[in-house]
């Protein structure tokens, strides 16, 4: 068994802020996909993510908007250009169905204006279960109501023995994007995570094409079942003719798991078509 791993969104906003508490100082050098998310290059980061591809960080959708333009990837500090490399950011996307009033589907992706240099991390789509022992890593607070830490810390979500994770401890594997939670490390209030295995339609195209820019003009929907629709001369509905469901015009897409209401839903603001009956 393997170690999974929940990396960690940072301070976006009081209420979605990150504690680490009980954490470590994570080891220098080993965890390289974490990546601070900051207004300017050597500025403090403000928000966490995860190198998914060479120029694809997947974080929290509630990290977006609030004028962070740069990355900090494989950076062992919260601030500054001593180590890991800044990149600045290209395009912010949100997942489709993301609601900030509730917070669901509380992940997107940052498209990088070029290929970082390091590893990103393989993503678990698996559904974790209860009691699997996760390691989550960032510059939270150590406290509730502290200050955040200036180093990388990493915390055990599960407590388990230094013998027993020596024995599960493997190549990291994404299963969560830290969303909020209330109050810090109380009894019978856990921390919410954006399960990675909900948003695989989401996620899954970045992981194979490595987008140099986004799939859409400005928000894609992409789904892992998706098909590209191919050239067609006449169509009483452009984009229908070898898409039988949700036809997304952006990204020249056929949105195989949209129902004929989701479709319709994201129309105005996407221009979604339903090609089915």
């Amino acid at each position: 068994m393997k170690v999974a791993f929940a990396l960690s969104a940072l301070f976006a906003s009081v209420a979605a802020q990150l504690q680490i508490v009980g954490g470590k100082e994570a080891a220098v050098g080993q965890h390289l996909y974490v990546t601070g998310i900051r207004s300017s290059a050597s500025g403090t980061d403000s928000c966490g993510g995860s190198l998914i591809a060479p120029n694809v960080v997947l974080t929290a959708a509630h990290c977006m908007g609030l004028g962070l333009k740069y990355v900090a990837i494989g950076s062992h500090y919260n601030s500054g250009t001593k180590d890991g490399e800044q990149i600045k950011i290209k395009q912010e996307i949100k997942h489709p169905k993301n609601n900030a009033g509730n917070n669901a589907y509380d992940i997107g992706v940052l498209i990088l204006e070029r290929n970082s240099k390091f590893p990103a991390v393989e993503v678990s789509f698996d559904t974790v279960a209860a009691g699997t022992p996760t390691v989550v890593r960032g510059w939270g607070s150590t406290s509730s109501g502290g200050s955040v830490s200036k180093v990388l810390l990493e915390v055990g979500v599960d407590v388990v023995s230094q013998e027993q994770c020596a024995k599960w401890f493997g190549s990291a594997k994404l299963v969560g994007v830290v969303s909020w939670g209330l109050g810090c490390a109380e009894k019978n209030k856990p921390g919410v995570y954006g399960r990675i295995s909900m948003a695989r339609d989401f996620i899954e195209p970045y992981l194979k094409n490595s987008p140099t820019s986004a799939p859409g003009p400005t928000k894609p929907t992409t789904m892992p079942s998706m098909t590209t629709k191919k050239p067609t001369t006449a169509s009483p509905k452009p984009g229908c003719a070898t898409c039988g469901v949700c036809y997304y015009p952006g990204a020249d897409y056929c949105l195989d798991d949209f129902s004929k209401d989701d479709c319709e839903y994201y129309c105005p603001e996407y221009g979604t078509l339903w090609c089915g009956n």
